[in-house]
């Protein structure tokens, strides 16, 4: 709990402190080489706009049985240790939300689906996110690819009313900031995860153009069996079962 003393939003944003830490910070996750960094960033954000917690979630649909989410989680150290270990954003009623609609709302404004998205969100309030704003993160693939900034703060109506308004455009940039660090980093793990090579991505832009592998092997100096053995291959590392599969993961992690 910050036992600072509360300064309204609506009175930091008329007299232009915040904007420096603000700016700064950005510039500080522009350069986050690792998650503890980009926390870190992303804390001197929140704490520029008198936040006090954060939730970054993206979600990643591979296939209709792999979905892959990755969160990081700014605050209190009791309840981001709670919250990270109980899997609680595979039911964050804000990341569902962001799955439905690309506008910031305030948290108080979004309907609960069941008893356990309450008790996630009752718990975030007595900590760090008694005053909440939840800014989506949209992406060019609709669901398949969901990005959600939560922005928390002890102070019941800090981001209400007129602040809201003000805090809209704001809380849009730093979402689309840490979705761009987060989709960076979630493209770095898979490229090293799946050990994706230059020649990969190459066949799967022959596929992108509709190449036929007999085609791409005329490309490529090979023979048809050669290349259905790369896709297949590929495939398998990437862990789908087609190379059009594989195609759609490479365009959902920007590797095409």
């Amino acid at each position: 709990m910050n036992n600072e003393p509360h300064v309204p939003f609506l009175e930091q944003f008329g007299a232009g402190a915040w904007w420096p830490r603000y700016h700064a910070a950005l510039r500080q996750l522009s350069l986050a080489g690792d998650e503890a960094a980009a926390i870190a960033a992303i804390q001197d954000a929140v704490s520029a706009l008198g936040g006090n917690g954060a939730i970054y979630s993206h979600a990643i649909r591979h296939d209709a049985s792999l979905t892959l989410v990755r969160t990081l989680v700014v605050g209190d150290a009791a309840w981001t240790h709670l919250y990270s270990t109980s899997e609680w954003c595979e039911e964050d009623p804000w990341l569902e939300h962001a799955a439905r609609s690309s506008t910031p709302a305030l948290a108080c404004e979004i309907q609960h689906s069941n008893d356990r998205q309450r008790e996630i969100v009752d718990m975030l309030m007595r900590h760090d996110f008694a005053s909440a704003l939840v800014v989506p993160a949209p992406s060019n693939f609709g669901r398949s690819s969901i990005g959600m900034l939560c922005i928390g703060a002890t102070h019941h109506a800090h981001f209400e009313g007129s602040a809201f308004s003000m805090m809209r455009p704001i809380a849009r940039g730093l979402a689309m900031e840490v979705s761009d660090w987060c989709l960076r980093r979630m493209r770095a793990e898979l490229i090293e995860r799946a050990q994706i090579s230059s020649e990969d991505l190459s066949l799967l832009r022959h596929e992108v153009l509709g190449h036929s592998s007999k085609l791409i092997a005329v490309n490529l100096h090979s023979t048809k069996s050669t290349i259905d053995s790369r896709f297949q291959r590929l495939s398998h590392r990437l862990g789908v079962a087609t190379r059009r599969d594989a195609v759609r993961l490479g365009r959902l992690y920007y590797l095409l």
